[in-house]
């Protein structure tokens, strides 16, 4: 962790008031990079004479002095506050602008300070007593109520591509591979990501998604809390109530039937053509049909699969799909890149074996027409609605490659049902395209995009279950939930709960447009997002932490792309946006190994710094690793530069106000708090669930990749996870 809040923390943790002489306070600005703030240390308002060292006491002078107020500040419970005069006067009271709460009476010499009736999250209150030219000010910490303990989202996106059960679009998929519409109207969903474990999820009729299998590995029948599945890549709901699902495994593929339930059934293992089958279908006489790139097969009674006899196999370069009605007939087409474009059809056989052309795939694209005149460019997701008539999703060129249509063949021509492009960005899928095209029980449509279920109606797409988004992994500066951060990490945090993030800060391949930029982002404690700085980095590099020290001064070390024996790192301090280097250089030969080397300035030498935090006299610390990853050596730089190996980083500056030291495990997925002798537990996230999505609500909750915790003040603390920044108040 790195924050110079822990500075200003551990002050609050020995007593919850403190004036401007004593440990810092006041209400001074948030840094920024052109503006830093003054040294917390340093008073902000008059000091009454006799309390300023620099003042000389006059003999008989009026003093103003205040009354230590309790040690805790309690949820709705008022606080009292007392100022004496030892002269004539009127004690006037004022809270600083922005603090939480209200006074009792605006003079006096006594008054209440009025605490809000629940504290949601750490924060500090200002207070200042005035009297003619004399004035004294105090602050209360604010510690939210152990009974909000819990994770919420202060901004940004939990994002949308992970198994969550939910209503309409708080749910979430992780990515829709198929769907299957039943004669209920319920929608059936194969939700697999390749590499990690399916399940199939009930999207039923009012937008409510649950889980019917488990999101496991493996293969075995039986009931839902015994079924297992591997990967979920095709389903149907056929007309006589089965639910049909295709299983591909590591070892073999499999196709099973699945109840309402849960419960599990193979029917068949499947030969090695249709091992990657995409998808299933139906005939109203019961008759199984499993759908592979360049085969299409029967289900028999024994159990077996066999090829449909009299089909035309394309050519090794094409890419085939087929579909079946529920009359047996089959629809198939094949896109040949070596072949002539008016050459090449959606086609459609009779169960008697009759071969027609339904409409040519050419350039012609474009335009709603007749068939004999029209065509569709890329055809893909074929299905019948109620009356027979095709419908398709038609991948166009109109928007850059993004482009599709979804159009319906009826009455010897061609029409557009709805015309839209890409809806997202998302890292993990290479696909930018909608993905599947059903037919829902009430005539509209389903259309699929990664995490999301759309319905299609009148024209128009709307969201029906699941998210998903094409500002993921963006930096938008905005309000909550509207604010997006590009992978933030590097937290640091500092006395007023404002939180400080690097953008990319845990990606070593970061998106073009973040290529040697440093973006810091900050954070109120009322979850606004901003950028406090931009900066030009000398070299291709990453970020590897950020420090804020007492008195507003950023630093940031930047490293090597990758961790490897050619590495290097360097410390620097952003100064009005800019970066001055502080200690250590970087050689981007890669001829020059890495070594930590102590010295001054440039002379210093680091192999992969990542800064710690910050002590209270501004010494930065470091973690020096090696082209393992392992911890090689502990550094200190002092606020002139000069670097120098220790041997361990002070625990003052690892630990938060409670003691504790905090970590963020992105592989586990938890955060750990570690004691003093070394122990340590879990306190937030379910291990072993890495990259499954955040959960918010009560702990343990669930995290997504956390890279980083700062504490933002007693029991509270700022967590990076996935795309979010979250805050984690524990008991």
């Amino acid at each position: 962790m790195n924050s110079a809040f822990r500075t200003s923390a551990h002050c609050a943790a020995a007593a919850l008031v403190f004036t401007l002489t004593a440990c810092g306070g006041g209400s001074s600005p948030s840094p920024t990079a052109a503006n830093p703030p003054p040294n917390p240390a340093t008073p902000s308002t008059p000091s009454t004479p006799g309390t300023d060292p620099t003042t000389p006491v006059t003999p008989g002078a009026t003093t103003l002095t205040l009354g230590a107020p309790p040690a805790q500040v309690v949820a709705g419970v008022p606080v009292a506050l007392s100022a004496t005069l030892n002269g004539a006067g009127t004690v006037s009271w004022t809270l600083a602008p922005g603090s939480a709460g209200s006074l009792s009476a605006a003079s006096g010499n006594s008054v209440n300070y009025l605490p809000p009736a629940r504290i949601n999250a750490a924060s500090q209150v200002t207070i200042t007593a005035t009297s003619g030219n004399l004035s004294q000010s105090l602050t209360l910490s604010l510690a939210p109520d152990p009974a909000l303990a819990g994770l919420t989202l202060t901004a940004g996106t939990i994002g949308g591509h992970f198994m969550l059960d939910g209503q309409g679009t708080d749910a979430r998929f992780d990515l829709v591979a198929d769907m299957a519409v039943d004669r209920d109207g319920n929608t059936y969903v194969a939700d697999s990501r390749p590499g990690a474990p399916g399940a199939v999820r009930l999207l039923a009729k009012d937008g409510s998604v649950s889980t019917l299998t488990a999101a496991v590995n493996g293969h075995a029948d039986g009931d839902r809390s015994r079924a297992r599945v591997e990967s979920v890549s095709a389903l149907a709901a056929c007309g006589n109530g089965k639910l049909y699902l295709l299983d591909s495994g590591a070892q073999a593929s499999y196709l099973r039937t699945l109840t309402r339930d849960g419960g599990i059934a193979t029917v068949a293992t499947l030969p090695k053509a249709y091992a990657a089958a995409r998808r299933i279908f139906c005939d109203d006489n019961g008759t199984v049909y499993v759908a592979a790139a360049t085969a299409l097969g029967k289900l028999g009674a024994d159990g077996s699969v066999q090829d449909v006899a009299g089909l035309t196999l394309p050519g090794p370069s094409a890419s085939t799909a087929y579909m079946v009605d529920r009359h047996a007939n089959i629809y198939y087409y094949s896109t040949d890149p070596y072949a002539s474009l008016a050459r090449t059809a959606i086609f459609r056989r009779t169960p008697a074996g009759v071969v027609s052309t339904v409409i040519a795939i050419n350039d012609r694209a474009y335009a709603d027409a007749p068939l004999a005149t029209a065509g569709v460019t890329q055809p893909d997701s074929l299905v019948l609605d109620a009356d027979d008539n095709l419908l398709l999703i038609d991948y166009d060129q109109f928007a850059g490659g993004s482009g599709y249509r979804v159009r319906k063949i009826s009455g010897g021509a061609i029409g557009t049902v709805y015309r839209g492009n890409s809806q997202g960005n998302y890292l993990r899928q290479n696909n930018d395209l909608p993905g599947q095209l059903r037919v829902a029980a009430d005539g509209s449509l389903l259309l699929s995009y990664q995490s999301i279920v759309n319905r299609i109606g009148g024209g128009k797409l709307a969201p029906l279950a699941g998210w998903n988004d094409d500002t993921e992994d963006r930096s938008i500066n905005g309000q909550g939930g509207a604010a997006r951060y590009y992978q933030p990490g590097g937290l640091a945090a500092d006395g007023d709960g404002n939180v400080y993030s690097l953008e990319g800060a845990d990606d070593p391949n970061p998106a073009p447009y973040m290529s040697g930029r440093l973006v810091i982002r900050k954070t109120t404690p009322s979850g606004a997002v901003s950028t406090l700085a931009t900066a030009s980095t000398p070299f291709p590099a990453r970020a590897g932490g950020l420090a804020l020290a007492r008195d507003g001064s950023l630093y940031v070390t930047l490293l090597g792309r990758t961790l490897s024996p050619t590495a290097q790192g360097a410390v620097y301090r952003l100064v009005a946006g800019k970066l001055q280097l502080l200690a250590g250089t970087i050689d981007d030969s890669g001829l020059a190994p890495p070594a930590s080397v102590d010295g001054a300035g440039a002379a210093a030498r680091f192999a992969w710094p990542q800064l710690n935090g910050v002590d209270a006299d501004g010494n930065l610390y470091a973690t020096d690793r090696d082209a393992t990853g392992a911890a090689a050596a502990y550094r200190k730089i002092t606020p002139q530069g000069v670097a120098s190996t220790v041997a361990a980083i002070p625990r003052s500056v690892l630990a938060a106000p409670d003691g504790y030291v905090y970590s963020a495990d992105p592989a586990q997925g938890v955060i750990w708090r570690t004691a003093a002798d070394g122990s340590r537990s879990v306190v937030a996230g379910v291990a072993g669930l890495p990259a499954q999505g955040t959960v918010l609500g009560a702990l343990p909750a669930r995290l997504d990749r956390p890279t980083s915790i700062v504490p933002t003040g007693p029991h509270s603390f700022a967590v990076a996870a996935g795309g979010a920044l979250l805050r984690l108040v524990l008991p």
